[in-house]
């Protein structure tokens, strides 16, 4: 339920897991503990100790902004990190203060006041350099939070949002509930007179458990300028639909669509990984509207393939996507495949404009094909006519 963080160089006291688990079986509710500490130097003599009661008698997120205090021991609480998200990559050498903000703006914070935790300091751990390029990721973690903060406000960009068709009337009916639930209240219109900054795409049957799962994926997308979009974890009873997804083309030219962690268990940590992607599965996406108006869905296709094709004009004109793995959403449906004529006419037209024949052996088998015979389903799908 909680997972404690230690340097492979320090020293922990014999009894300080013990006092951990005393602490939190006292005070339920605590996804984040942090303890006093002792510095010793590389025989392990005592050098200096540090008492941090003062500051965790302050309100954390602005203490923490002067700068970090909730170093050693360190301990999170699974439900924790599976809000807001691992270590991010993009702060080398600074990741556990980024952690410690985002942890500061969602959840519950506690001080243990005892010294059990003994962290040895070495004559040269860092370089000249290492210290610079720390000090640059410590600004640009601080200004991410402010920004993060200027994002649950009444400063967060405008977002239109956009329910694409395919569901029955029950489905839309409660996705556009869920949809109301958001925090800012974001307007539903259709593509063409999206007027946001951002544009985010539900697809219908989706459900969204979490109010702030569009805070979250804005986020994302402001912290990562490179992307023109990013999507949400799909889930169902527990289980991971998709979390983002890759695909690639082999050399007798079949495109080959993949889920990222498909069928894992909601609850695995690995998941929360932020990663690119090649395409983005239906479900929850959101995009910079620009990108979203210059690449809306070809309607003309079955609802089965229109992100496929989508993803192939993205690759196309280079526009990067990721992935979101803190947003998740709930959706149970399949987008319907239409009749075996429309399949085909779909699978012909992605032929034509991408040189590229979808391998999907759902959609060969409603058309009465057998998946295995490759060569026939290219013959099929390349014939002119």
């Amino acid at each position: 339920t909680h997972l404690g963080f230690v340097d492979c160089d320090d020293v922990l006291e014999r009894s300080a897991l013990q006092k951990v688990e005393d602490f939190l079986a006292a005070h339920p509710g605590v996804d984040f503990l942090y303890t006093d500490r002792i510095d010793i130097d590389g025989e392990g003599h005592e050098l200096q100790r540090w008492d941090f009661a003062e500051r965790a008698a302050r309100p954390p997120l602005p203490e923490l902004l002067e700068g970090m205090f909730t170093s050693h021991l360190k301990v999170v609480s699974r439900a924790a990190l599976r809000d807001v998200g691992l270590f991010k990559p993009r702060y080398d050498l600074t990741q556990d203060y980024d952690l410690a903000l985002r942890l500061a703006e969602r959840r519950r914070l506690a001080h243990l006041p005892d010294a059990v935790y003994r962290h040895r300091i070495h004559q040269e751990q860092q370089s000249q350099q290492q210290q610079q390029r720390q000090e640059q990721a410590l600004e640009r973690i601080r200004r991410d939070s402010l920004r993060r903060s200027r994002l649950r406000g009444p400063e967060a960009p405008r977002v239109s949002v956009v329910l694409e068709d395919g569901g029955t009337e029950e489905e839309t009916r409660r996705t556009r509930a869920s949809l109301r639930a958001l925090e800012g209240r974001p307007e539903l219109v259709p593509l063409e007179r999206a007027r946001g900054e951002y544009v985010l795409r539900v697809i219908a049957g989706a459900q969204l458990p979490d109010t702030t799962v569009l805070a979250r994926m804005l986020e994302r997308l402001e912290a990562s300028p490179e992307l023109g979009a990013c999507c949400a974890k799909v889930t169902h009873r527990g289980r991971i639909v998709s979390n983002g997804g890759h695909w690639s083309t082999t050399s007798d030219g079949f495109a080959t669509f993949t889920l990222d962690d498909h069928a894992r268990d909601v609850d695995d940590l690995a998941t929360l990984e932020e990663r690119r992607c090649d395409w983005l599965p239906p479900g929850l996406g959101l995009w910079r509207n620009e990108v979203a108006r210059r690449f809306a869905p070809a309607s003309a296709l079955v609802p089965a393939l229109r992100a496929q094709e989508l993803a192939m004009r993205l690759r196309e004109g280079r526009i990067e996507v990721g992935n979101c793995p803190t947003a998740e959403v709930e959706w149970s449906a399949h987008p319907g495949a239409a009749d075996p004529v429309q399949i085909l006419a779909s699978l012909r037209s992605i032929f034509r404009e991408h040189g590229a024949v979808v391998r999907d052996d759902g959609l060969y088998r409603a058309m009465g094909w057998d998946p295995r015979d490759l060569d026939g389903a290219r013959e099929r799908i390349s014939r002119r006519g």
